[in-house]
């Protein structure tokens, strides 16, 4: 397997980087604020600050497109270096020349641009360096913000499905959502 070392990107506002143990407190904090636990799927509804410890130590080693794992990029604000989230990139199996990615912004730091921001580098950072053809996305359709967010990056919507997910005793169902690098 080919190796990808990530070794961050810079934006106007953002540094795109690894997790840090510094981050564990600012992480573990918006990861459990009611509006995010909603959409980032059962895994993390019972996130405890033990899980998030844990989570921050694996994501400091992992690497980009290593199958069937997902590497998580934290988020931080250049101007005063806070975690204000962060950015996932899944990959299902290397031949199939694609990612999935998601961004998680802190509620704290949201309607500021940071997501479209963090979002639009990774996409460039993916197709420029990991030789991929297209990044999917699946979006919970209660998620608004998320849904404008793909649609503003010319991401085109291709259905919805039911997972068989529940977060918080409700059912989920979501857009998947897909971009190629000619997009």
């Amino acid at each position: 397997m080919e190796r990808y070392q990530f070794k961050g990107i810079e934006t106007k506002n953002l540094i795109l980087r690894r997790f840090k143990e510094s981050d564990i407190k600012r992480f573990y904090a918006y990861r459990n604020h009611p509006e995010i636990r909603r959409y980032v799927g059962e895994g993390w509804c019972d996130c405890t600050y033990e899980k998030a410890k844990v989570f921050i130590k694996e994501q400091s080693g992992a690497e980009l497109k290593t199958p069937k794992q997902w590497f998580q990029i934290a988020i931080e604000r250049k101007s005063d270096k806070e975690l204000i989230g962060d950015l996932g990139i899944y990959t299902p199996e290397p031949a199939e020349k694609q990612v999935q990615m998601f961004v998680t912004i802190a509620p704290d730091s949201q309607q500021e641009g940071f997501a479209l921001e963090a979002a639009k580098a990774a996409l460039d950072y993916v197709f420029d360096n990991l030789d991929l053809e297209q990044v999917i996305a699946i979006i919970d359709i209660r998620n608004r913000a998320a849904v404008n967010l793909l649609e503003r990056l010319k991401f085109e919507k291709h259905g919805d499905f039911t997972t068989n997910e529940e977060v918080d005793g409700e059912d989920i169902t979501e857009h998947l959502f897909t971009i190629t690098k000619e997009q």
